[in-house]
């Protein structure tokens, strides 16, 4: 059967075996779709002619009516204020359920002339598919256009055919006047039963898409699952139209006056639903992009210092940033870094000469209503096109190109392009990182001076630990490589208490050395000039950084400060990975201090929150960099969180330098000799029983 849709299409779509699987799916669904639809269209369309009254009103004099005319108004309203539910993976796949209040104006128009009501509807139906025909730009999008008119025109009329049959079955009447116990308990049982009817109309779709192996890869493989998720969302999303029996009674009773401040009502309602789902998607974008970016930076920071692995990062981390339809990263020597998906023709020619010769690399924002400059033909799609730029002398590099399918949904989300600026800035970051590494090859001279960097850098740390009463404190710094991005510190402060910091900068290299020797100095500097305020310092500290400092690097920094004696501990955590308290007593629960604000070097306006928190006798403190809970064996397994957890929970009985020597020996044995790609930093304060 699957080979007979195939033969279909092909008749239908010429180009269809020049397009990608995924496309060559979609175009599928939507065909077994508008099969499915159109015998529903069918059945609807003559039910709701074989029981229209025609002689009763004609249908020009009918349409023409003031009140028909307010009520078909708010129905194309409310049927353009949709609210929303987008789902989406780690691979950048969306799932978008929509709805709207449209099912009030509806039940109101049923219930007030009955079979005229579904006429009203399906005029304002049409009215808003027309509406919705003119942005449309592509086939893909041509085609789910017809299948979503198909089984709106079809299914809706079944639906309020089946809700109005049910109605006067019970006994309602036509119109509905009052909302005495007698006439609106038939209303309410015929909402309940209409409510679930589009779930339960759309499953059979659902089960052939399923039967033919249509289903796109990210959706819920269990058939159940999936639906069960559609017919929760649905069903929620057509509860308002229970509102349908007080707009129907507002209008008998009160007027069209009176129906239409209700109704306003409802459109500033939905208004403020759709609103909510606008900020939920960029939210839910915003949080997705900034994650796989930090994940990103980490595996190309982790990574070897030629960016030969550069275009495999890329491939595994671009596709779930963005959602696309096409995507490449090319440099101005012509390498390619990214292509995806891979099944894809690559990008034309001329389309990267314009952009990188001709334009220079400015960038661009190129709507479907556009020419496309290089062809002189309509974009298909939406086009975004940026620059990668050197970090030191700004030379062009290469350039990012970013086909979207036009989406509605995703045309309200938010703006993708800061981050794919700071991805260009990565990018550029990782090729003059290999350049200079290339350089190093040549010059042996660089390697004497990163030795020698790392020597000075290490200077940096404590030579020893101070003793202080009641406590012992541990602590070591091992570096991936000739310099490190980690810093730890202890301070004596002037009133007598400690600062303890753990810091590591989101970088490697030089470059990282540096800033870790300018936001040692400045932790450091502002750490006595408020020995008791943990937040100050990095406040003041980060407006020096980016004052001082003109680099796309930040740091993570956890600075606590302790009064020894009585064990309090007050600190702020700048975006770093959580210390742990452990506990005496074993059954008291792990503390994890977690982040109090982002890290040092991005926004000057930042602020960072102060905690507290009290070391009983027989507590310890680990303080780390990320370089211990993320160092890997062969198998790229992490050592993680956890085993650190259960390694400090096991021995949370020993010294602080015992204590640490588990930790490390734990991690060692976990790697077995697997070559260390990030610094690795750990402290162990602990509040000697």
């Amino acid at each position: 059967m699957r080979a007979i849709l195939e033969k279909v299409a092909r008749h239908l779509i010429p180009r269809f075996d020049q397009f990608a699987e995924l496309e060559r799916l979609a175009f599928l669904r939507d065909l077994v779709g508008c099969l499915y639809d159109l015998p529903l269209l069918l059945v609807g369309l003559g039910w709701l002619v074989a029981i229209t009254n025609l002689s009763e009103s004609p249908l020009k004099e009918f349409l023409i009516r003031p009140d028909m005319a307010i009520f078909l108004l708010f129905a194309i309203i409310l049927s353009r204020l949709n609210f929303f539910q987008v789902t989406g993976d780690r691979a950048g796949h969306y799932s978008l359920n929509s709805a709207n209040l449209l099912g009030i104006v509806v039940i109101a128009a049923v219930l007030s002339w009955g079979a005229w009501g579904i006429w009203l509807h399906l005029t304002g139906l049409f009215t808003e598919h027309y509406i919705g025909w003119r942005r449309i730009t592509t086939l893909k999008q041509k085609w789910n256009f017809w299948r979503n008119l198909l089984f709106n025109a079809g299914a809706d009329p079944l639906k309020l055919l089946l809700f109005l049959t049910i109605y006067q079955t019970l006994g309602g009447q036509i119109p509905l006047t009052n909302l005495t116990s007698y006439l609106v308990w038939p209303a309410l049982v015929a909402i309940l039963l209409y409510i679930p009817l589009g779930s339960l109309i759309f499953s059979p779709m659902l089960i052939l898409w399923h039967w033919f192996n249509l289903a796109p890869p990210h959706v819920a493989p269990n058939l159940l699952t999936r639906w069960s998720r559609l017919f929760t969302f649905w069903t929620m999303a057509e509860t308002p139209a229970l509102f349908g029996i007080l707009a129907t009674v507002t209008y008998q009773q009160m007027g069209l006056t009176a129906y239409i401040f209700l109704m306003t009502g409802m459109v500033l309602m939905a208004f403020l639903a759709r609103q909510l789902s606008q900020y939920a998607v960029t939210s839910q974008q915003h949080s997705r992009e900034l994650t796989e970016l930090e994940q990103f930076s980490r595996h190309l920071l982790a990574a070897p210092a030629d960016a030969s692995t550069l275009p495999d990062i890329l491939t595994t981390h671009f596709p779930r940033m963005f959602e696309y339809y096409h995507a490449e990263i090319r440099l101005t020597n012509e390498q390619i870094l990214l292509h995806v998906p891979l099944d894809h023709p690559l990008l034309p020619a001329p389309m990267w000469h314009w952009f990188l010769v001709e334009q220079q690399g400015r960038p661009h924002f190129i709507t479907p209503h556009d020419l496309m400059p290089w062809s002189g033909e309509a974009a298909p799609q939406t086009i975004i096109m940026l620059p990668i730029l050197s970090n030191q002398t700004r030379e062009l590099l290469g350039g990012i190109c970013l086909l979207r399918e036009t989406n509605w949904f995703m045309d309200i989300a938010s703006n993708s392009r800061p981050i794919l600026q700071n991805l260009a800035d990565q990018i550029a970051s990782a090729l003059h990182s290999a350049e200079l590494y290339a350089q190093s090859l040549i010059h042996e001279k660089m390697a004497q001076e990163l030795a020698f960097a790392g020597q000075i850098q290490a200077s940096f740390l404590p030579t020893s630990l101070p003793h202080i009463t009641g406590w012992q404190l541990a602590a070591m710094l091992k570096p991936a490589h000739e310099t490190s991005g980690d810093f730890y510190d202890v301070l004596l402060l002037p009133n007598g208490h400690i600062g303890l910091i753990m810091a590591d900068v989101a970088d490697k290299g030089l470059g990282a050395a540096l800033f870790m020797a300018m936001s040692r100095t400045l932790l450091r500097t502002y750490a006595f000039v408020y020995p008791d305020r943990p937040d100050l310092v990095l406040l003041y500290a980060n407006q020096r950084i980016l004052t001082d400092s003109h680099t796309k690097l930040f740091v993570t920094v956890f600075y606590g400060v302790l009064n020894p004696h009585n064990g309090e501990l007050i600190f702020a955590n700048a975006g770093h990975v959580p210390p742990y308290l452990i506990r005496a007593d074993p059954s008291d629960e792990t503390v994890a201090l977690r982040n109090t604000g982002m890290p040092l070097g991005v926004f000057e306006t930042a602020t960072w929150q102060m905690q507290a928190i009290k070391l009983e006798a027989g507590d310890s403190l680990i303080l780390y960099t990320d370089g211990l809970t993320e160092a890997s064996n062969s198998e790229d397994e992490f050592f993680s969180a956890s085993r650190l957890l259960a390694v400090a929970r096991a021995s949370s009985h020993e010294s602080a330098t015992i204590l640490q020597e588990h930790i490390l020996l734990a991690a060692a044995d976990f790697t077995d000799g697997y070559s260390q790609t990030d610094d690795l930093t750990l402290m162990v304060l602990k509040h000697a029983p």
